[in-house]
């Protein structure tokens, strides 16, 4: 069966269609509408109707964690007069499967409200209570506070260093990646001890994963959290300093050094944690590396 990204049929209505690697969204109206596109890549696998029927619920379920007022639900695809239609359709008609979501206005994303200097007063203070409270929800399973062990970890390190060396001249100097070497390589081989401590507190959690400022909004000064990783545990299943780390390296990038510092300062309050410098400085170094290698496949 065709999907819609094969079929060259247009969406009915849609004001914008918005592609990524792997989604497409498509706004009309007051509503935004995201589909799974039929890839498969090392790190997800939408290649089927079953899998992308479950991976857009998934989403609907993960993200309403965060913002639940947003995520309204799921819908099928199908074709009508020349044209594919969101709503119910008989399961004969199905393409295939989206989830509705309240549509954000352009100008209520962070790195728009950034760039016109409008980032609400207390905004970063309400975001950041805003994921203590949907990280802290749930106790964590056995199997989410593992992923904080640095045996389990390690995996994640070695790989992301590793994935940056073939860079050196085209994106980096080897002195810059010798220093991110450093950073995460051999400051975390050194400081295994620093983990299991965030393993016993209870600092690992089911969380976000994505948490970079194009993902948030503020309506009204309320701040709205969106695109939480879906497909892969592995991304999901962080340190909740971890997470704090991720969106304060996205403000900096933003030359947001101040914003970061916020994220930290109210993050320490909210959480009651009393995060030691290095350990931040090792997810900082992580998640920088991880935006720098992404940009960096980019080219190829």
């Amino acid at each position: 069966m065709d999907s819609p990204h094969s079929s060259g049929l247009p969406f009915a209505h849609a004001e914008r269609v918005i592609q990524t690697h792997a989604n497409i969204v498509v706004l009309k109206g007051d509503r935004a509408y995201k589909l799974k596109k039929p890839v498969k890549f090392p790190f997800l696998d939408y290649s089927t109707l079953e899998l992308r029927k479950h991976f857009v619920s998934e989403e609907v379920r993960l993200n309403r964690r965060f913002s639940p007022e947003i995520y309204l639900g799921t819908c099928d695809v199908f074709e009508k007069d020349g044209a594919l239609h969101f709503g119910t359709a008989p399961a004969d008609k199905v393409i295939d499967h989206a989830l509705i979501m309240k549509r954000i206005p352009d100008e209520a994303w962070l790195p728009a409200l950034i760039a016109a200097g409008k980032v609400p007063g207390q905004g970063i203070h309400s975001l950041i209570q805003r994921l203590v409270d949907a990280f802290h929800a749930e106790k964590p399973t056995p199997e989410v506070e593992a992923a904080g062990l640095p045996r389990n970890l390690a995996k994640n390190t070695v790989a992301n260093i590793a994935e940056c060396e073939r860079y050196i001249a085209r994106c980096l100097t080897r002195e810059q990646f010798a220093r991110l070497d450093d950073l995460l390589h051999r400051w975390f081989e050194n400081h295994p001890h620093e983990f299991i401590p965030r393993v016993k507190h209870g600092r690992i959690r089911d969380g976000h994963g994505d948490l970079k400022p194009g993902n948030i909004a503020f309506i009204e000064g309320k701040p709205v959290i969106t695109d939480c990783i879906e497909f892969g545990t592995q991304w999901r299943y962080l340190d909740t300093l971890a997470e704090m780390a991720f969106l304060a390296t996205g403000l900096e990038s933003l030359g947001q050094f101040a914003l970061a510092q916020q994220v930290f300062a109210h993050y320490r309050v909210a959480a009651h944690d009393d995060f030691a410098a290095p350990l931040r400085r090792y997810y900082q170094a992580h998640f920088a590396c991880v935006r720098a290698k992404v940009t960096a496949l980019q080219l190829d």
